[in-house]
């Protein structure tokens, strides 16, 4: 779901400046998806850094020229009359959160938790269930988990504005089903700036949390992609600096990286895209540097809106959501096609 519209709704003044600059269990270390080791074929994979780093490796290299992307398939079994948006995956793989507007919620948009055990097949998420305990009659939109499936991030409206949420769950475990609304807190050096905070996606280590905001420095409804930081799990997020290398001065939204953070993938309303929001995604050699210049995503982008995108940690999978064929916002699938 494109966040543009409520943006637009809610943003008013702002005076901040930006410096310039599980849900199944324990998914830490698990392979994201069936085909990891066909992707072998795509060239070398990036492997785990020095120093007994146990992030995982990544299978499907963007850098590489000439790669692509199978056709999209819809997940046609978690279509409603309505819409649906916001995918973000587990790292086990098991698990789907997702926003929807189907009758029978808390609000406009609420969030939705599916599930599957055959972790190669995206068309075998079901058991579909509304996380009423969290949904408000506002709106929540993106409900993000990290690595470990132990801390959870949601972006939610209030009577103002929209602001980026914490919660941790306790000693005895759970998954999201065991959250309530009460769980979450808001993050009070992410929401200190900007007007609209959207799109929270954790880093695997859950030291960085990459979202958007809007109208930072007075730019109306332009939206950038950011970055916040903590020394440990424990610590809490500092202040926000930009992403560099991908913010157009357009409306760039909906941050998703793989594991080692050396790819992005976000949409933006650029002029240069097919649509009204497309896909675009950026890489660079190492975490310290700047983003290479963003490439539209090839095969996904049609000439309607293509957004919020979720990329497997190992690079080899997305989910994402276009309103083509008919209007209506629904989630799509794609794997990654080696050169």
């Amino acid at each position: 779901m494109s966040r543009a519209v409520l943006v637009i709704l809610l943003c008013g003044g702002c005076s901040a400046k930006l410096p310039d600059v599980t849900l199944a269990g324990d998914g830490r270390g698990a392979e994201t998806s069936a085909d990891a080791a066909d992707a072998g074929d795509a060239g070398d994979a990036r492997g785990v850094e020095a120093g007994g780093d146990t992030t995982p490796v990544v299978r499907c290299d963007w850098s590489k020229a000439g790669f692509s992307l199978s056709a999209p398939q819809p997940l046609s079994q978690l279509d409603s009359a309505s819409e649906e948006a916001e995918p973000f995956l587990s790292a086990d793989g098991r698990t789907l959160l997702f926003a929807s507007t189907r009758s029978g919620g808390s609000g406009k948009w609420d969030d939705y938790i599916a599930t599957r055990t055959d972790t190669s097949d995206p068309m075998a998420f079901g058991n579909v269930r509304e996380l009423a305990a969290i949904n408000s009659p506002l709106h929540e939109t993106r409900l993000a988990v990290s690595s470990d499936g132990r801390t959870f991030y949601l972006s939610a409206e209030t009577a103002t504005a929209s602001e980026i949420y914490i919660a941790e769950l306790g000693s005895s475990g759970g998954d999201a089903t065991t959250l309530v609304r009460a769980d979450f807190k808001p993050i009070a050096a992410i929401n200190a700036i900007g007007i609209q905070k959207y799109d929270p996606h954790p880093s695997y280590d859950n030291l960085r949390l990459y979202f958007i905001a809007s109208d930072i420095n007075g730019g109306g409804s332009q939206t950038d992609i950011l970055v916040s930081s903590r020394a440990s799990p424990s610590d809490p997020f500092g202040a926000p600096v930009a992403v560099m290398g991908v913010n157009s001065g357009s409306i760039d939204a909906n941050p998703t990286l793989t594991a080692d953070e050396l790819t992005i993938v976000f949409n933006s309303s650029r002029p240069s895209g097919q649509g009204s929001n497309d896909l675009y995604y950026a890489t660079r050699a190492t975490r310290q540097d700047a983003f290479g210049a963003p490439q539209p995503v090839p095969t996904l982008n049609s000439p309607d809106s293509d957004t919020e995108l979720h990329i497997t940690l190992d690079g080899c999978e997305v989910y994402f959501t276009s309103n083509r064929g008919g209007g209506k916002q629904h989630i799509y699938h794609s794997r990654y096609v080696a050169p």
